[in-house]
């Protein structure tokens, strides 16, 4: 499944617009240039011809692709954790509850962050949620 479709199931970004509705401030995500045009809360990387005159513009890029990359971090998290979600050959669709197992493998690695920094973390040297505050997090 491409990932602009996941996004569109989600509703990430129609939560994220209605939450910031009347706040000062606003977050907004960061897509790679495979997502459609930019959005009130989706952005993307800037295009040669967007950054052509732009140092600024080539600077955020700049920045941005090394964020981005620290995202790519998690996911390598959870195959470390759990291998076998990354075993294609044996991740069949409709053998095997595949959308189950890598939620599983997700949440049991977010687990696991909370108890013990990870690469992200301390790259970004953000406090982590205790494991009590995660879990009481989600829906």
């Amino acid at each position: 499944m491409h990932d602009s479709r996941l996004l569109n199931e989600s509703r990430i970004l129609d939560d994220l617009q209605e939450k910031q509705n009347g706040f000062l401030r606003r977050y907004v995500l960061y897509g790679d240039s495979g997502y459609a045009k930019k959005t009130g809360v989706l952005h993307k990387p800037f295009s040669r011809v967007e950054m052509r005159n732009s140092r600024a513009k080539k600077e955020q890029n700049k920045l941005m692709s090394t964020l981005r990359q620290t995202v790519e971090w998690n996911f390598k998290e959870v195959v470390k954790n759990f291998a076998f979600v990354d075993f294609r050959k044996q991740m069949k669709m409709y053998e095997k509850p595949v959308n189950t197992l890598y939620r599983v493998a997700v949440l049991l690695t977010n687990c696991h962050n909370c108890l013990c920094r990870n690469q992200t973390s301390r790259y970004v040297d953000l406090e982590r949620p205790t494991l009590f505050e995660y879990l009481s997090s989600l829906p």
